[in-house]
């Protein structure tokens, strides 16, 4: 079950990821791609694709935890750099959940 969960916390971040394209201008759009890094986001980008996430994973798993209320899940050290980081840790952060 593990790659179906994997599978849908990674069309969740491709929501988030295109929620966050829907405010920024086409030349600065993100690619969906498990090699696009997330480190040209700023602050507001990244907040649009933590929230845009947190609903896209309460949308996929009934018991998603939320992940606006881990101060840790996004600082500065231990943010996810590219977006296959980021699936890897949002599915593992879901299944540590039992999501």
């Amino acid at each position: 079950m593990a790659g179906g969960r994997e599978q849908q916390v990674r069309g969740a971040v491709q929501a988030a990821i295109a929620a966050v394209n829907q405010q920024l201008p086409a030349a600065k759009h993100l690619q969906s791609t498990d090699d696009t890094s997330l480190a040209g986001l700023d602050s507001l980008g990244l907040v649009t694709l933590i929230v845009a996430l947190d609903g896209k994973l309460r949308e996929a798993f009934a018991a998603a935890p939320s992940l606006t209320t881990d101060e840790s899940f996004f600082s500065r050290s231990q943010r996810p750099a590219k977006v296959a980081d980021l699936v890897a840790r949002v599915t593992a952060f879901v299944e540590a959940a039992g999501g």
